[in-house]
């Protein structure tokens, strides 16, 4: 079952199976400045939700760009200074060239397509709030999948730490995954350096803490520790699937790494947890549902290899919601 609704745009519903759907949301049409989507559609994507059936364990929601980011306000505020240049200024060839739809310099734009640009925030935390609700009436463990950053990474919402409660009945846990730049150049190191000097924990709304979690401890090229593990500037791409688990899981692993032509995914991982006293994996260890969500990101070697490309997988099991 699938089929596009919006009120002036073009957003797709998709059921996958008895127990996961997928909203994908056109974040173009109806933009401006201020605002993302039209509010009729916001209802229409709720609706979506809130008449799901009751077998739906998991819903993934497509936004072009990540629902949770850093906020990168310096930028913001040399650019806006950009954009009141007066017009004569704006003929120049060199500002000419970087002008958008809307009049504004093409660094400027790309700032403002986000979600956390200052222009939208507050749109986004209506959003968050609602999808909260939406999660405990329906039983519906909520996804975020969305890319346009040029690098990977992974964020959270959750239950704030002073009322933090096991993750599978959590509400609130709602992950972002972040895979782009597959076919782009990656950023540079110091690019993704720069990155993780911004703010990558916030309190967005009443009872949520919002972060950009430490999700990458290993090399995809040798298996080694890295001091950078919120982003990766390697070209990635993305898989997802649901599997059941019966037991105790560890959320965050190591996966398999691809054979020397980049097919498959039967080689051993290039890095094995001990899952001991001292392994950061030890904290992780959770008691998961039976309908989780498995996320898969294949990370490609910087590394030349003669026999071809490599990719090291990182997994992410995302547990379903309990009562």
């Amino acid at each position: 079952q699938h089929y596009l609704f919006g009120y002036q745009g073009y957003n797709f519903f998709a059921q996958c199976g008895p127990n996961l759907v997928i909203i994908g949301t056109d974040g173009r049409s109806e933009r401006t400045t201020e605002r993302v989507h039209e509010e009729k559609t916001w209802q229409m994507i709720y609706n979506q939700l809130e008449t799901a059936s009751p077998n739906v364990k998991h819903a993934i929601i497509l936004f072009p760009v990540p629902f949770s980011f850093v906020r990168v306000r310096i930028a913001e505020t040399i650019f806006e200074h950009l954009k009141n240049l007066p017009n004569k200024m704006r003929n120049v060839p060199l500002v000419k060239q970087t002008n958008s739809i809307f009049g504004l310099p093409e660094l400027y734009d790309d700032l403002l397509d986000e979600w956390t640009h200052e222009n939208h925030i507050e749109e986004r935390n209506r959003a968050l709030a609602r999808f909260q609700q939406i999660s405990r009436e329906k039983n519906i463990r909520i996804t975020f999948f969305s890319g346009d950053v040029h690098c990977c990474g992974i964020s959270r919402f959750q239950t704030d730490e002073s009322e933090h409660s096991p993750s599978i009945y959590d509400h609130r846990l709602m992950y972002q995954i972040i895979s782009s730049a597959i076919v782009n150049m990656p950023p540079s190191k110091m690019a993704i350096r720069v990155a993780h000097r911004f703010k990558t924990k916030w309190n967005p709304i009443d009872h949520t803490e919002e972060e950009v979690i430490d999700f990458f401890e290993r090399k995809p090229e040798t298996g080694g520790k890295v001091f950078h593990k919120k982003f990766r500037p390697n070209r990635n791409w993305c898989y997802f699937e649901q599997c059941d688990s019966t037991g105790g899981t560890f959320p965050i692993s190591l996966g398999p790494t691809s054979t020397q032509d980049g097919e498959g995914s039967q080689q051993a991982p290039i890095h094995h947890h001990s899952h001991g006293k001292f392994c950061h994996e030890h904290d992780q260890h959770e008691i998961c549902g039976t309908s989780n969500l498995k996320i898969r990101l294949w990370l490609e070697s910087a590394q030349k290899h003669d026999e071809g490309r490599q990719f090291v997988a990182f997994d992410l099991l995302i547990p379903n919601l309990e009562k």
